[in-house]
């Protein structure tokens, strides 16, 4: 936040130092102070313009100013999967698009076209998260405590572990997905801090995962292995 000078105090200041003589023309201290009016106003304007641009109070245009100066702009081309004809596929762990039949919006699988449905932030605090995280990601920074500030400012404060592995990084959120997230699961990697080169893996889902510390679940609780 800016912090803006008192500027009236700034134009009185200035008064004082008129010399001895001139001090008895009102005329003349009129004028100054017109010319000093018209700068403080000036000024004051200029100081209510920064905290407008401040990602964590930004709204609507402001907003999307911003988006476009990090490179994350409102717009995207990759929102949901568009379904593939096909049978309804009842095994839980297929990871690839959505299957419809007859009579829907579909597209052949393999043929040319688009592969996602476009996709608009339009809620501004949806979009701030995204946001945020991209900040982190632009520092360049790829340490772990960047990525689980990221991790917490998506999916909110502890919901999402992670496990590494050799060139890949299997990130699991054990709650369930908003409509809007789910929309946009597959832009998650694209702002989290991980280093080029690595693969980002997301599992979705309420079950929690086994492992020990903070987010991972113990023995006997119902939960899976993210192997």
């Amino acid at each position: 936040m800016v912090d803006c000078p008192d500027l009236s105090a700034l134009l009185e200041s200035k008064i004082d130092r008129l010399l001895t003589q001139y001090r008895e023309s009102p005329r003349l201290q009129g004028l100054i102070r017109n010319y000093l009016d018209q700068v403080r106003q000036a000024g004051e304007e200029t100081c209510a313009i920064p905290p407008k641009f401040d990602i964590d109070t930004a709204v609507g245009e402001q907003l999307t100013f911003l988006g476009k100066r990090l490179g994350w702009p409102r717009d995207h081309c990759k929102g949901e999967q568009i379904p593939v004809f096909g049978f309804e596929c009842d095994d839980a762990c297929y990871d690839g698009p959505p299957v419809t039949g007859f009579c829907s919006d579909s597209n052949w699988k393999g043929c040319d076209g688009p592969e996602h449905y476009p996709y608009h932030f339009a809620d501004d605090e949806f979009y701030r998260k995204f946001l945020k995280s991209r900040v982190i990601t632009l520092t360049g920074n790829w340490f772990r405590p960047n990525l689980e500030r990221a991790l917490d400012i998506l999916f909110g404060d502890g919901e999402a572990v992670y496990f590494e592995r050799a060139g890949e990084i299997s990130i699991h959120v054990a709650r369930g997905l908003t409509n809007e997230e789910r929309k946009v699961r597959f832009l998650y990697p694209e702002v989290l801090p991980v280093a080029p080169g690595v693969r980002v893996r997301f599992v979705f889902g309420e079950a929690p995962v086994f492992g020990f510390g903070t987010g991972f679940d113990g023995f006997c609780s119902g939960n899976f292995l993210n192997f």
